[in-house]
């Protein structure tokens, strides 16, 4: 299993580009955010007090678990369907515990005795609140594994969320967030120091080829603000690593080192298993459940003291639901549908401009080649210009060298030329 989820996300990895002036990231600087959030260390887990009741529907000592808050709610009363041994609540049954301000019911089995934490499966109700679990204890509180579903009963905007995964017993929770009215999916590894490492994963949702398909994301559980880096992979197939800074807002696109991006695929690897891990708890607990609720609602089954609506309300409340929920997975089916529309659309678009950018490139080649070959024709003529230049400047070279010549010539004596000289008195004449 552990292969199969490290290659489910390893797609994620890419190879981030360094072209276009993307700087990498060193390992020390992606890691920063992280870091500070792991210094915060955290707090030992201490076990709850073990505290008992005695269910009103019993006359024999039977302890049943209950805690602390249960008992100052104003007039709380336990009622225990299973049998009892030892003094201790034993074998599968129901908890039912109500007062004034609270419903809550748990299908489980008790051991018989004080110490029964460890490996025990649980099904639990919350009438008030709209939840219900379904749970398998581990050897060591407060490890447990299983699912939850939140429910948001308000008519006109009725939603359902489902929590899959598991608290490890050093108290870490690592579970998967969906809901039948979002397309979305939300891997969660949340570490009992408060950082959160995040998957969203956006397959199911309809959108255009340049929309993000999944993003791994380090969140201040505190805050709720993710911080550090950011790796997202886009449904075209390009894969983008950003530098986030204060409130999560992105600082840079810069490439993280291989080795930080392993690490943090890793932690969504270990997501992934803990998921697998629950869904195997809840099928057992499911079973459970189903045995019980066999015997509970079969119209026979009677709780002393408990009129037979408050007895039996397991077996039907969630029929309260159904039209709500028909009504608001018709709403989102029409949502969705819209979504499909406009991501439809969108892509179209994209497609037009891909045209036409290749249309622009094109044209920008055929100008480009044209502009090329006038420089060259312009350079070519030049030549020829120089060339002829030149030729016309040697020509005239020659010319002005022969009259030179024949100009030197004409400076010379002529050699029959006689020179006479007359002297006087005074001066003496030559000729």
């Amino acid at each position: 299993m552990k292969n199969a989820a490290i290659c489910a996300c390893i797609v994620l990895a890419g190879c981030a580009t360094t072209s276009g002036g993307i700087r990498t990231m060193s390992y020390e600087e992606a890691a920063v955010f992280e870091n500070s959030l792991l210094a915060r260390g955290s707090e030992p887990i201490e076990p709850p007090e073990k505290l008992f009741t005695q269910p009103v529907n019993k006359t024999e000592p039977c302890k049943l678990p209950t805690n602390k808050a249960q008992l100052e709610r104003k007039n709380f009363r336990a009622y225990w369907d299973g049998d009892c041994k030892n003094g201790f609540a034993y074998g599968l049954g129901r908890d039912i515990a109500i007062s004034d301000t609270h419903h809550v019911e748990e299908i489980t089995v008790h051991g018989g005795s004080e110490d029964d934490y460890a490996n025990q499966p649980w099904v639990l109700y919350d009438f008030v609140n709209n939840w219900t679990a379904y749970g398998f204890r581990g050897e060591k509180y407060p490890a447990t594994s299983g699912l939850n579903q939140y429910v948001q009963s308000d008519p006109a905007n009725f939603t359902t969320t489902f929590l899959l995964g598991l608290t490890d017993k050093a108290g870490n929770r690592i579970f998967l967030q969906t809901s039948p009215f979002t397309p979305q999916k939300v891997y969660i590894n949340h570490q009992r120091s408060g950082v959160v490492y995040r998957l969203t994963d956006f397959t199911d949702a309809p959108a255009a080829s340049n929309a993000v398909l999944k993003a791994i994301e380090i969140v201040d559980a505190k805050t709720n603000t993710a911080g550090g880096v950011r790796i997202l992979q886009f449904r075209n197939g390009v894969v983008e690593h950003q530098k986030l800074g204060p409130g999560g807002q992105v600082v840079e696109r810069a490439a993280i080192p291989q080795e930080y991006t392993n690490h943090l695929l890793s932690k969504v690897a270990e997501a992934q298993e803990a998921i697998a891990t629950a869904n195997v708890s809840v099928q057992k607990t499911r079973q459970m459940e189903r045995e019980y609720l066999y015997m509970a609602c079969n119209g026979k089954h009677r709780i002393k003291g408990l009129d037979n609506a408050t007895a039996t309300k397991i077996c039907n409340w969630r029929d309260q639901f159904k039209e709500s929920y028909a009504k608001a997975l018709v709403n989102y089916q029409h949502q969705m549908e819209q979504q499909r529309q406009q991501a439809a659309a969108q892509e179209q678009q994209l497609a037009q401009q891909r045209m036409y950018q290749a249309q622009l490139a094109q044209q920008q080649a055929i100008a480009n080649q044209q502009a090329w070959q006038n420089f060259n024709n312009t350079l070519q003529n030049t030549t020829n210009q120089i060339n002829q230049q030149t030729q016309q400047l040697m020509q005239w070279n020659n010319q002005m060298m022969q009259q030179n010549n024949q100009n030197m010539q004409n400076w010379a004596p002529q050699q029959n030329d006689q020179i006479t000289c007359i002297r006087n008195s005074t001066f003496t004449t030559c000729k």
